[in-house]
């Protein structure tokens, strides 16, 4: 993993670097905000003023489709990471049939076996971890647009309080309110209760009779009415684990009991992050989990296309080879 991260630290710490500012920015708002709820605008961090100026600029005004839009700027970001992982996997893949002859060899000998593995990697230039480190660094992007879109939600459910006879909210497609979980048993109306996750909510002398005298129009006309059918959630747990499956590196022979485990092969990094996106997403607003599920898509359709055209490339490369070593030939 070390000459991994020396080959590529510039990519890597620039990544970084923007990954950190993210998580920095993406909830931190007006000092004065909590104080000042006559403007809230200023409860927005800078994420969620960037979110919002996207929003508004592009004319969409459906922060469903804005996320998407945004998800895939962020993507390209960090496509450098992705093609880098892909052609570290081809790398892995081509050195396979050289590990299994190893532990064939090695087969009374784990400890050896382990230790002539790293030594065939070195000298190849190759990184069992290089798999795992583009996933390591969407985790900060994870956390940035979850405490972002928290902090836009507080804000939107906000407007939609102080709006009065002329509240709405906003829907997209079957989801009826897009800063509520796409559930079954989530309200379409936020209940009190659950404000005070909000920091625009902090610090103030609202009380629920207040709240739910100003939203009970809104309540009367989604009376009965859940805000989603659990898809949401589903399907980003669904396409994360299509992830994880498509852009895992080669596995060993299960006939060699001695192959060298591969991190990225465990049950465990199979079904985390997917079951971590299914519990995230079904408690959060259903903009992040749309977001989590574009992520996962556009990551999908982006490594296809790497993997094409890397194919394609050694092809050609495989070909000018083979013709060069027949012209060579008497």
């Amino acid at each position: 993993m070390k000459s991994y991260i020396q080959k590529n630290r510039k990519v890597i710490a620039l990544t970084l670097i923007a990954a950190l500012v993210l998580v920095v920015f993406s909830g931190c708002a007006s000092s004065a905000a909590s104080t000042e709820l006559h403007d809230p605008v200023r409860q927005l961090s800078w994420f969620g003023k960037l979110f919002v100026a996207v929003d508004q600029g592009l004319n969409i005004h459906n922060f469903g489709w804005t996320i998407i839009i945004l998800t895939l700027m962020m993507r390209i970001i960090i496509l450098p990471l992705d093609i880098k992982q892909k052609m570290s996997m081809r790398k892995q893949a081509a050195l396979q049939p050289k590990i299994d002859a190893i532990n064939q060899k090695y087969k009374n000998d784990k400890e050896k076996a382990s230790k002539k593995t790293m030594e065939l990697y070195k000298e190849e230039g190759v990184s069992m971890f290089a798999g795992c480190l583009p996933a390591l660094i969407q985790l900060p992007l994870f956390f940035a647009f979850f405490a972002a879109l928290r902090n836009v939600a507080g804000v939107e459910i906000f407007d939609m309080y102080t709006a009065g006879a002329g509240a709405h909210v906003q829907s997209w497609l079957w989801v009826n309110n897009i800063w509520q979980p796409d559930s079954f048993w989530a309200e379409v109306i936020p209940a009190f209760s659950t404000l005070s996750q909000y920091d625009i909510f902090k610090n103030t002398t609202l009380t629920a009779d207040v709240y739910n005298a100003a939203v009970a129009p809104l309540v009367a006309q989604f009376e009965g009415i859940k805000n989603g059918f659990f898809l949401l959630p589903l399907l980003a747990a669904g396409s994360s684990y299509l992830m994880n499956r498509i852009t895992m590196p080669p596995q060993p022979k299960k006939t060699d009991a001695n192959a060298a485990p591969n991190p990225m092969n465990s049950k465990i990094m199979q079904f985390m992050f997917p079951l971590m996106s299914l519990w995230v997403c079904s408690s959060s607003n259903a903009v992040f989990a749309i977001y989590w599920l574009a992520s996962n898509i556009i990551g999908i359709v982006s490594f296809l296309i790497i993997d094409k055209i890397l194919t394609r490339r050694d092809a050609k490369k495989a070909a000018a080879a083979l013709e060069k070593q027949e012209g060579g030939t008497p």
